[in-house]
């Protein structure tokens, strides 16, 4: 065998040999599946102490997907089908939109126009979190992700596996700059990130 081909067959067997690995690791982001983080999720908006004041009559949830990205629009249509199947998010009716990312200005925007109280992101947005949660300082709004890891990047709320079981993971520091107040009670269950 010429020193070319077992370059090539050792470079193809690496490639073959780092994907499942790969496939793994985007598994596990969504470690917690989707129905069950909007069942938690709607659990968890009632001991949002001003969640009340914030939602007005209606509980408005926005969910915010990347356009070309199939594992976030598959996600999005998760989302939505299980939003949909609830009778109320802390006590109050509950009515869902979609947004197709365009920027954080735009994001922002749509969030003050439609009056939206949760913001709900999907995988693939990950590169942005951080400006999302710049942008969304002084903002009432409570943000939360399918993806675990985006908490400790600045989403406000987010569910992760922890010996099988789902966890509540909580950023505390951007739920105070988001005038998210959630109560001792659930804070003494959560994963508290600061």
């Amino acid at each position: 065998m010429s020193c070319g081909r077992r370059r090539a067959l050792a470079v193809i067997g690496g490639v073959l040999l780092a994907l499942p690995f790969r496939r793994r690791a985007v598994a596990e982001d969504v470690a917690v599946p989707i129905a069950v983080q909007i069942e938690l999720l709607a659990r968890v908006v009632k001991y949002d102490r001003n969640a009340a004041a914030r939602m007005g009559a209606t509980c408005k949830v926005m969910i915010v997907s990347r356009s070309g990205d199939p594992t976030s629009s598959q996600a999005a249509t998760q989302a939505k089908t299980e939003l949909d199947k609830l009778d109320d998010i802390a006590g109050l009716p509950v009515t869902v939109s979609e947004h197709r990312w365009a920027g954080v200005d735009a994001l922002m925007k749509r969030c003050s126009d439609d009056g939206i109280g949760v913001l709900l992101l999907t995988p693939g947005l990950s590169d942005v979190v951080a400006g999302i949660a710049g942008a969304c300082v002084d903002k009432d709004l409570l943000t939360a992700s399918l993806l675990a890891t985006d908490v400790a990047a600045g989403m406000v709320l987010g569910f992760a596996l922890e010996s099988s079981r789902p966890t509540i993971l909580v950023n505390l520091r951007q739920a105070r700059r988001q005038n998210v107040d959630f109560s001792a009670r659930l804070l003494a269950i959560a994963k508290v990130i600061e």
